[in-house]
């Protein structure tokens, strides 16, 4: 994975626990782990991940919360969208 250690932002959703090593990040570089693997583990290897990076999401409680708040906005939407004509 030799490309991680050259990106500023780095996304990760591959269904793969750890897959994405700490010592392969960009020192400073923020890091976005969309992985959700059973034990609550991500994709990315998160200790020594959060030693290089500036920031990083946590597993769990990193992007989940934000999916699912989106998901009942576009609900709510929807809903609002077909009452309403």
């Amino acid at each position: 994975m030799e490309c991680c250690g050259h990106v500023e932002l780095l996304c990760v959703q591959c269904g793969r626990p750890e897959l994405i090593k700490g010592v392969w990040i960009k020192p400073g570089a923020v890091v976005i782990d969309a992985g959700y693997n059973p034990g609550t583990i991500g994709d990315v290897e998160y200790n020594p991940a959060a030693q290089r990076a500036r920031l990083i999401t946590p597993v769990p409680g990193g992007v989940g919360p934000t999916t699912i708040a989106v998901l009942l906005a576009q609900t709510v939407d929807a809903v609002e969208a077909r009452c309403s004509g």
